[in-house]
């Protein structure tokens, strides 16, 4: 997977740039070892389930047309799984054949209504249709994101000020916290975070902000790092979290209650997908037991499953990430709906992902040397400090030293022949002249010398 930002604008009014995110979807045969896009996978049929759920939620009569029509829509399909290639599941698509008249009964009037409004997964070609997870995404963009550049307020750069031109979100209930749209987009953070432990990043695949939180310090090539995991409040049940009560889409009656209330680990995303999708972390991490209990062979761990993000304190960059997210739909019995007359209840696991990067090679070593550096400034002042009194030191010493040679040198030599003891006599008279008047003397001869002296 790659993701760029494409059409990229300047608003140099606020202080912003706006864009769209661009997701391009390749498969990586040299690390899929010996998988392949042929293998064959058996998964629940997303798009009848998906479509079944809607339908009972808004017409019986409906849901009975539809019932008719699976036969002739999804021909190869016998009951509720899918048998497919990987090619199919997540490109290519599973084909839904509508080569039928608007007017004829039943398949021509559910597929004038996929016409008219088709899920995201679905690709119209021609008059048919392709289901798949990614096909009708690959190579597209989604909404325009606008964010703070940050050259006013370095604190607030990333930051997202509005979606679609819009500042708040209209997913969710009226009054839903969820509706706010609060962080950045999850590539890039404000830097100097060394006090930061809350983070809020908004996430387009659930139409709302999530909240990062502070688990510990890590490292990456010898680089510090601050990693930071999902609020696991974020899939709370309103019941345990009453921020989230107001989170359930806008449906009515017994339906809303049921998804307002799902148990802790889970989150609808029908508001934001246009399906009847369960958001959940992979093998129901951190998820209710109760969950545990329909699927076998599940097995959740914290290192496999968890969704972290550890981010450089200093630049606010992430050098290594993982969002790992689960997709689920309830199998829900439908007596009057043939391909879920006789199913097993519980909510059903379609695929994870895992969404990741790590930063390696130049880069990587590009930003410890750039730590080194920072950290040789940080002991600048100290380094400034200690040559400072190694030269205080350097200089006394110095300067004593010249004091001592001077000294020396200021002394009278003796004259040669001269006895040691009268030389050193005439000094001691010499110095002595300049404080106190000039001893008697003892003989003329004597007397001039001395006389001489004091002038």
């Amino acid at each position: 997977m790659y993701r760029e930002r494409v059409d990229v604008k300047f608003h140099n009014e606020d202080d912003t740039l706006s864009y769209f995110s661009k997701s391009t979807y390749r498969f990586n045969k040299d690390k899929s070892g010996c998988r392949t896009l042929n293998d064959v996978v058996t998964i629940i049929h997303v798009p009848i389930l998906g479509t079944a759920l809607k339908l009972q939620q808004v017409s019986s009569m409906g849901l009975s047309i539809f019932n008719d029509a699976v036969p002739l829509l999804f021909q190869k399909s016998k009951n509720i799984f899918l048998k497919t290639t990987v090619r199919e599941l997540l490109f290519d698509g599973v084909f839904i054949n509508c080569s039928y008249p608007a007017d004829s009964f039943p398949a021509g009037a559910v597929c004038s209504g996929l016409r008219a409004r088709a899920p995201a997964s679905y690709r119209r070609v021609g008059e048919d249709f392709y289901f798949s997870m990614f096909g009708s995404l690959n190579g597209t963009s989604t909404e325009r994101v606008r964010v703070s550049r940050g050259e006013v307020d370095p604190g607030s750069v990333g930051r997202i000020t509005a979606v679609r031109g819009n500042a708040t979100l209209s997913n969710w209930r009226p009054g839903s916290p969820c509706n706010l749209i609060n962080g950045t987009d999850g590539t890039v953070f404000p830097p100097f975070l060394q006090n930061t432990t809350v983070l809020p990043i908004y996430t387009a695949a659930s139409c709302r902000s999530l909240y990062l939180l502070y688990r510990g310090g890590t490292t990456l090539g010898g680089v510090p790092l601050r990693r930071y995991a999902i609020d696991t409040n974020m899939l709370a049940s309103g019941r345990d979290y009453p921020p989230n009560r107001r989170r359930s889409s806008k449906m009515s009656g017994e339906e809303r209650e049921l998804q307002s209330c799902l148990p802790m680990g889970a989150m609808d995303l029908s508001p934001c997908s246009g399906s009847p999708v369960i958001l959940t972390f992979p093998h129901f991490y951190l998820g209710d037991p109760i969950f545990l209990e329909y699927p076998v062979g599940l097995s959740p761990r914290q290192e496999d499953h968890e969704t972290i993000v550890d981010i450089d304190p200093v630049t606010g960059v992430p050098l290594r990430a993982k969002k790992r997210v689960q997709l689920n739909m309830f199998l829900k019995k439908m007596e009057d709906f043939a391909y879920l007359s006789s199913v097993s209840e519980g909510l059903f696991p379609i695929l994870w992902m895992e969404e990741g990067i790590t930063l390696q090679g130049d880069s990587l070593a590009k930003v410890s040397r750039s730590h080194m550096m920072l950290a040789a400034l940080g002991l600048l002042p100290w380094l400034v400090t200690a040559l400072g009194a190694l030269l205080t030191v350097a200089g006394l010493v110095y300067l004593t030293g010249v004091a001592r040679i001077l000294g020396a040198s200021c002394s009278p030599r003796p004259q040669a022949g001269a006895r040691p003891g009268r030389a050193r006599g005439r000094a001691r008279g010499r110095d002595q002249s300049h404080a106190a008047p000039a001893a008697a003397p003892r003989g003329r001869g004597r007397g001039r010398r001395a006389a001489r002296t004091v002038q």
